[in-house]
């Protein structure tokens, strides 16, 4: 069985398409699903970090609807998904194992930043960090649940 771990955007449209009853355009995105949901030939990893973000987007937007949480965790019955608590194992996986030099990097120079006092770089550093932080998640994920089940 393959894993598929999921982006930010990819949990929104799954939300859309199975909670949502929205269609996909995606073809692509619309076979990872289907498969998921018909032929249980993988497993769709989503991670609550993402999630929550995407969460919080709704929120904002006031697109919250009563019992959004209760359905996507009850997608795990519906379709081939695992929704990826991060537990401490993982942690420790990505912290020892998947944690880029490069990452460090740009916190050194977000800090260098502060002390100037130099906004739009303040601001171009947080994004680059926000936008490698969930490639680095998703790219961990994945390879977290290669390592366990290969």
């Amino acid at each position: 069985m393959d894993n598929y771990s999921l982006s930010r955007d990819e949990i929104d449209k799954l939300i859309e398409n199975k909670i949502g009853k929205q269609k996909i355009e995606d073809e692509y995105l619309k076979q990872i699903f289907e498969r998921a949901e018909v032929y249980w030939d993988i497993k769709l990893i989503s991670s609550n970090s993402l999630f929550s973000i995407v969460l919080e987007q709704y929120l904002r937007k006031n697109m919250y609807s009563a019992g959004l949480l209760d359905n996507y965790y009850r997608l795990e019955e519906e379709i081939s998904i695992l929704i990826e608590e991060l537990d401490s194992d993982f942690i420790d996986y990505m912290y020892n194992h998947k944690m880029p030099n490069k990452r460090n990097s740009d916190i050194a120079d977000l800090i260098e930043a502060r002390k100037n006092n130099n906004q739009s770089q303040i601001e171009t550093i947080k994004e680059t960090l926000s936008n490698s932080f969930e490639e680095d998640l998703i790219t961990s994920i994945q390879d977290y649940h290669d390592k366990i089940y290969n």
